[in-house]
């Protein structure tokens, strides 16, 4: 599996939210405990990854840094996954925010890679969830493509 984090970047407030910062984290820990490969994906000029995340990730060979310049992280995520050999096979994904970055990178993921397993990382990604309306909108976000949360 690999681990792929969505603009976590104190720039974007819900990146700021203590509760996703830290379900972050334990998965970051999760992913080094089983060596696996962790992608993290920033927007291009939104400044760095949150510090508690650097802190957590560490000196990790297995952590790869890629710039994407629009919400779809697909191609940058994919290509990093190809150049360091980190699998494709199944994908946990977290970040900010799910109606956009997340969602959109899910998307690119399964257009270039059809058969590659999400999972989506539930306590570790946000987004202005307003409502339980919004809470089965997100599920059926995540369904449409194919996407286990």
């Amino acid at each position: 599996m690999t681990l792929c984090i969505v603009d976590m970047q104190p720039n974007f407030l819900l990146a700021k939210q203590k509760r996703t910062i830290e379900a972050t984290i334990e998965e970051i820990k999760k992913a080094k405990k089983n060596r696996e490969g962790i992608v993290v994906l920033e927007y291009e000029e939104e400044g760095e990854t949150h510090p508690s995340i650097l802190k957590a990730l560490g000196r990790y060979k297995r952590v790869v840094f890629e710039k994407k310049e629009d919400d779809d992280g697909g191609d940058e995520f994919v290509s990093a996954c190809c150049r360091h050999r980190f699998s494709l096979r199944q994908v946990k994904v977290c970040g900010v925010n799910v109606f956009a970055c997340v969602f959109r990178t899910i998307n690119g993921i399964k257009r270039h890679r059809p058969n590659t397993r999400i999972v989506v990382a539930y306590k570790a990604v946000h987004d202005n969830y307003r409502s339980r309306a919004d809470q089965k909108d997100f599920l059926s976000h995540m369904a449409d493509v194919d996407a286990l949360v």
